[in-house]
């Protein structure tokens, strides 16, 4: 709690002339005053020297420690200045205040405090700046707009399988099989996630590079490297060989690239000239076998992103980021005319939410299935990232951790540890029984099993530590915000 001292009453007095010889009686001229001070001081605050806007932007380790500035400014003088701290750590709510007098009738203010969380413990913490001038005023201000974040590291088993460098992989949930191509190698490798372990391998007529499952799951599609076709396997009868699917309309000096299947049954395709420098999307109907160029979207498609009920994929390359309705054969919603390269996208399962990373950007945004309504994430380098099937948590990377993040509030309760000097490069959300988070980086593809994750909560209820409130001097600066 906090004592506020307010300035006294000003105390005006008048001097009465004497009367002499019958003399008029008359006021003494009068001092010109000042108006009431009514005017609200402005109070502010950073956390670590920065002013966070944005969701997920400011989190720390549970056992660590964050700083807060306190700023404060008024027309004449600031007499009190302070903060409220509200957390909810391991289910526990608590709240506390602290203020400090400033003295020699200053009209701006600093102070300082460190706050620590308690070691083992997770949830959220909010903070509120308060400042009050000479005459009472005061003002109250939310240091950030969504909480500070405080989220326990853990470590679960991270098995590792030693791979290359992937091109292209896709998940059989039906199978429990994880099918992934090479960009140096023709065979198409199966691993077991569950085990972490690589099956018999696949091995296409031809260099294979895209990937994807027919609808009903029975079927494996890839593209090969230096043929205008699709190869085709029957994975419901062992040791079923291949059949080709000629790409009948003029691809002129292309091949065909990725590849995803839409729920109705058609392949979207990219192809590609051997430089890459020619990009255009080619369809085929699996069941009528219809094919087409499309000339309805952006003429340089790059990599092609399904949501796991097919209904919705993302094509993004060197120009906007676009989506493909399953349902209207389309291509509708767009990230805009402007040049954007996407360095990482992610679906849901259902294609309700899509979250896009601009490769030049520093953070990722949530969008709606119509790719509107950016909502952006203060997580810092964040790329590459996935989302749950039900779009409600994203795993993101930051120095060396994968953050387990509650979009609604960015609430990271969860920060799961890296092994020494593994970086990730690629990153997949397998759903199904396993449930499991499959990572590659490093010519190396390593996963650890959701369900492994311990319950973000607290096993202690040591209070939140807060050092002693001091003054520093004049505010500090507002470096921007993040």
């Amino acid at each position: 709690m906090f004592r506020a001292r307010v300035a006294g009453a000003i105390i005006a007095a008048t001097v009465l002339l004497g009367c002499r010889h019958g003399e008029t009686t008359a006021a003494a001229p009068r001092p010109p005053s000042s108006p009431p001070d009514s005017e609200a001081p402005k109070a502010w605050g950073l956390i670590d020297g920065a002013v966070d806007t944005m969701r997920a932007a400011s989190a720390v380790a549970a056992g660590g420690s964050f700083e807060l500035v306190l700023n404060a400014t008024d027309d004449r003088r600031i007499a009190w200045i302070g903060y409220y701290v509200t957390s909810v750590l391991g289910g526990e709510w608590t709240s506390g205040s602290d203020s400090i007098a400033v003295s020699d009738s200053m009209t701006a203010a600093s102070a300082t405090v460190r706050l620590s969380p308690p070691a083992q413990s997770s949830g959220w913490i909010q903070i509120d700046a308060f400042a009050v001038d000479g005459a009472g005023n005061r003002t109250r201000m939310r240091f950030t707009r969504y909480p500070v974040s405080v989220y326990r590291v853990v470590a679960p088993p991270m098995p590792a399988v030693a791979l290359g460098e992937l091109e292209d992989w896709i998940y059989d949930v039906r199978r429990g099989r994880l099918y992934a191509t090479l960009t140096d190698t023709v065979p198409i490798l199966v691993l077991s996630p569950a085990t972490m372990a690589l099956d018999t391998s696949l091995v296409p007529p031809g260099h294979a590079r895209g990937l994807d499952l027919t609808v009903g799951g029975d079927s494996l599609l890839t593209t090969l490297d230096t043929t205008p076709a699709l190869a085709v396997t029957d994975l419901a009868t062992p040791g079923a060989g291949w059949s080709t699917i000629a790409l009948t309309a003029d691809t002129g000096a292309q091949t065909p690239l990725f590849l995803r299947v839409a729920a109705s049954g058609r392949a979207l395709l990219t192809l590609a000239t051997r430089d890459l420098q020619v990009r255009r999307m080619y369809s085929v109907d699996l069941a009528s076998d219809s094919q087409t160029i499309r000339t309805d979207r952006n003429a340089y498609p790059g990599f092609l992103t399904a949501s796991d009920d097919r209904s919705l994929i993302l094509v993004a390359g060197m120009g906007p980021t676009e989506v493909y309705d399953a349902a209207t054969n389309t291509f509708g919603a767009s990230t805009g005319p402007d040049f954007q390269e996407f360095s990482t996208v992610a679906p849901d399962s259902l294609g309700r939410h899509v979250m896009l990373e601009e490769s030049n950007a520093w953070y990722p945004e949530l969008y709606d299935r119509s790719l509107r309504g950016g909502v952006p994430y203060g997580t810092g380098g964040a790329a590459p990232f996935a989302l749950a099937p039900g779009g409600d948590t994203a795993f993101f990377t930051s120095a060396g951790l994968i953050m387990v993040t509650r979009l609604s509030d960015g609430v990271t309760q969860q920060a799961v540890a890296l092994p020494q000097g593994r970086s990730v490069e690629r990153m997949l959300y397998l759903p199904g029984p396993h449930r499991r988070l499959m990572m590659f980086g490093g010519e190396r593809v390593f996963s650890f099993a959701l369900d492994s994750l311990p319950a973000p909560t607290s096993v202690t209820r040591t209070p939140l530590g807060r050092s002693a409130l001091s003054l520093v001097g004049a505010p500090v600066a507002v470096p921007g915000p993040r």
